[in-house]
């Protein structure tokens, strides 16, 4: 067996260990992207089917442990249960990017149109879509990590989600990497900013999360 085979054991094992506690949907099903060796791993949600959500996911350049898996899934777990959160900014700055677009294509025709009005709606949606996405993902990581503490008695979810975040370095073309790791940036609160915010917000909550 491969460690990509073992690793996919794992995390399908994972996954019913978390729908038998009812805290992953029965419905949600995961699947297993074409692997890229050099590139971080990759987890995220697909509509694939109104209502049946997936998980789509890569292992990269890492080998996760039973704890990060958990609290991997129980984050995308929280992505699909609050889905209008992320749904809602992506559909904004694509309806407004395509009226760019077309507003461009107007312009280059020779038609008068106001492109000013255009590029300022864009960079509010924009804005507003980043605050909107970092805030999605944290509210994801302090519910994953709460599960933790609460059904599974993880008295520090922030060392988990160390674990769960930290992945060694991008190989690669130098370009293709800034460009990736710039878009995460924008969307994602830094592995020390989301670790730090867990041992704040449930690590130290005597109420157990």
């Amino acid at each position: 067996m491969t460690a990509y085979q073992e690793q996919e054991l794992l995390i399908n094992n994972v996954l019913k260990s978390l729908q038998a506690r009812h805290i992953v949907s029965p419905k949600r099903r995961l699947e297993h992207i074409k692997e890229k060796p050099s590139r971080h791993p990759s987890f995220g949600v697909r509509l694939v089917r109104l209502g049946y959500p997936i998980v789509a996911y890569r292992f990269g350049n890492c080998t996760f442990d039973e704890g990060s898996l958990r609290f991997i899934l129980l984050h995308e777990e929280k992505h699909v249960r609050s889905s209008l959160v992320w749904l809602i900014p992506m559909i904004l700055f694509v309806a407004v990017s395509l009226q760019l677009v077309l507003r461009l294509l107007l312009l280059a025709l020779g038609a008068e149109v106001d492109i000013l009005a255009s590029l300022l709606l864009l960079a509010a949606i924009s804005c507003g879509s980043i605050l909107a996405l970092r805030h999605g993902e944290t509210q994801a990581d302090l519910w994953s990590a709460r599960k933790l503490k609460s059904n599974f008695g993880i008295r520090t979810p922030s060392e988990v989600a160390l674990r769960a975040l930290t992945w060694p370095d991008e190989v690669g073309g130098r370009l293709g990497k800034a460009i990736r790791s710039l878009m995460r940036s924008a969307t994602h609160p830094s592995k020390e900013e989301r670790v730090a915010r867990i041992a704040r917000d449930v690590d130290a909550d005597p109420s157990g999360g």
